[in-house]
This record gives structure tokens, C-alpha cells and sequence, in this order.
């Protein structure tokens, strides 16, 4: 199952046409993923009658059209590991940052302490 984050960034991604025939959701009639839903093993099901002609027609669960969905929605998932990853280092650089200022201050409150 697709979650509705990276549903509609692929919808984005593709101009809101099929990544497969190009048509647009407006020359569809609606909402190209109202047709068709894709499954975690990669192959795509008709939800509707014009969703399994489509899939059908076009063969669209060909095996190497499997293999692309399967990459890209891994490709995705890294991206996403990839944004958290660096969002939490930022925020790492942050914390030694503060943790640097901190000893400094205290090193010198030591010093003063001390008279050195």
C-alpha cells in the first residue's frame, strides 16, 4: 500500500498524468489513483472497471514494470530516511555546539576559581 504522502508526490512527479500512456487526470475524469491501486509486492489491481482495462491494455504489471515501481518507492523511502537523518544531525550539530559553549564558560569560571 502507497501511503498518501508518497502518493501524491509520485501524482506531482508525473504532472498528474499516467507515468505510462501520459494521459492527464483530467482526460481521465478524475484522479488517475482512483482507478488503480498499487500493492506492496509492486503489481498494480484495478479498483474500478476502466482501472483493469487500463492495466490489461497496457500490461501493466509487466515484470520489469514491477521491478521499477518496487525501486522507485524504495528510492522514496531512502529520500525520506535521507531528510530524517540530516534533520537530526542539524540538530546534533546544535546540541555539541551549545555543549562547546557551555565547557568554555565553565573552563573559565574554573580558571577564575582557581586564579590561573
Amino acid at each position: 500500500m502507497v501511503s498518501p504522502t508518497l502518493r501524491e508526490s509520485i501524482r506531482a512527479l508525473y504532472d498528474f498524468r499516467c507515468g505510462y500512456c501520459g494521459v492527464t487526470e483530467t482526460e481521465s475524469g478524475g484522479e488517475l489513483s482512483a482507478h488503480i491501486e498499487s500493492l506492496p509486492d509492486g503489481r498494480l489491481i484495478g479498483l474500478t472497471k476502466r482501472g483493469w482495462f487500463h492495466i490489461q491494455r497496457l500490461r501493466l504489471n509487466r515484470a520489469q514494470l514491477i521491478e521499477l515501481r518496487l525501486q522507485r518507492v524504495e528510492e522514496q523511502r531512502l529520500r525520506e530516511t535521507l531528510e530524517h537523518n540530516q534533520r537530526a544531525n542539524a540538530r546534533l550539530r546544535e546540541y555539541v555546539r551549545e555543549l562547546e559553549q557551555e565547557t568554555e564558560r565553565l573552563l573559565q569560571i574554573i580558571a577564575e576559581l582557581t586564579g590561573e
